[in-house]
């Protein structure tokens, strides 16, 4: 089913750990029937499992009056993936949309609107084009942020991170210890804090010198 939703983008990159093209070469014919298969995966190769991966399709072509490449009204299809982080889609080839890309996260209430919390997304145009079938294996560097986002909306965040949450925003990342079990630190890099929580309580905020965003670690 096609919906329409808005996006809020949190996450401006793309990483990609497998993207197989196999089939056919030719562009699929109108009516022809694309698989689109794939897993979401967190940086340590553990399966991101009840969140939404969204099918976004729009026609991208090039305006003479304009002298740049425009893009049409979307279309997004929804799934949730499985137990083991699966999906799957089935487009047919309408001969219309040309442009094609995968978006990981979830959906959420803001202002009492539907809105997308939209945390990875995947360029797939080329290998749709060609006709498919696409075997996707996407992973979400900030998998730790969107397993929180998850509990949250399902009632399952403590006091304390919600109010920390309201109060700051969504983190930059957020870190499970390998050491100390329920321990958890929220990082806000721009801001130079890090919030730690311990099962759930509110711990400490270390202060440190505001930074970019480092190299993405895994949830």
């Amino acid at each position: 089913m096609m919906v329409p939703m808005r996006w809020t983008v949190v996450l401006p990159f793309v990483l990609i750990l497998l993207l197989v093209p196999t089939g056919a070469s030719a562009e699929p014919k109108v009516g022809d029937v694309i698989q689109i298969d794939g897993q979401v995966v967190d940086g340590q190769n553990r399966w991101v499992s009840h969140v939404e991966v969204v099918l976004e399709a729009s026609r991208t072509k090039f305006s003479l009056r304009r002298l740049e490449r425009t893009e049409g009204e979307f279309l997004r299809m929804p799934v949730r993936t499985d137990d083991e982080g699966r999906f799957s889609f089935e487009w047919r080839w309408d001969g219309h949309h040309n442009t094609f890309s995968l978006g990981v996260g979830l959906e959420v209430q803001r202002g009492g609107r539907p809105d997308f919390e939209l945390v990875e997304q995947l360029e797939i145009s080329d290998i749709v084009r060609s006709g498919g079938p696409v075997n996707v294996r996407l992973e979400v560097p900030e998998a730790g942020y969107l397993r929180w986002l998850r509990g949250y909306l399902e009632g399952k965040a403590t006091a304390d991170e919600e109010k920390i949450y309201r109060d700051q925003g969504r983190p930059d990342r957020v870190e499970t210890s390998d050491h100390f079990r329920g321990e958890t630190t929220w990082w806000y890099f721009d801001e130079g804090e890090a919030y730690r929580f311990r099962q759930g309580r509110f711990d400490q905020v270390v202060h440190f010198d505001p930074v970019p965003d480092p190299v993405p670690a895994g949830g």
